[in-house]
């Protein structure tokens, strides 16, 4: 679900879980990943971006069972069209769920500045 796109950097039609710099500067790109259904494993947030790799990522162990959420978030510079992604795994060898409301799970970026 796009909730605000000033710059066209998502598309709702192809590579969804896209954000694409649509100019080069330093970008503010955050996730939220909230609700991973309760099972004891280890988690990952990161953030990856198609010029880079990995840029940023968090881990935790949920040891109690209890519905987890992590935020990530960096300050990167991109080249005009490259892209980034928010990722999510988890260990505990078994498919299991997240919350897919719109309003928990986000993922976002906007330019701060130019290139230096």
């Amino acid at each position: 679900v796009e909730v605000h796109d000033s710059d066209a950097m998502h598309s709702t039609v192809s590579n969804t879980g896209r954000l694409i710099a649509p100019v080069d500067g330093v970008y503010y790109i955050w996730g939220a990943l909230c609700g991973w259904q309760p099972v004891i494993t280890w988690m990952r947030a990161k953030i990856w971006s198609s010029g880079d790799g990995d840029l940023v990522k968090v881990g935790q162990a949920n040891t109690s069972a209890a519905q987890l959420s992590q935020f990530v978030a960096v300050d990167y510079p991109l080249l005009a069209t490259e892209y980034v992604e928010l990722r999510a795994y988890q260990e505990s060898g078994a498919s299991i769920q997240m919350n897919q409301n719109p309003w928990l799970t986000k993922f976002g970026m906007h330019r701060i500045r130019d290139i230096p």
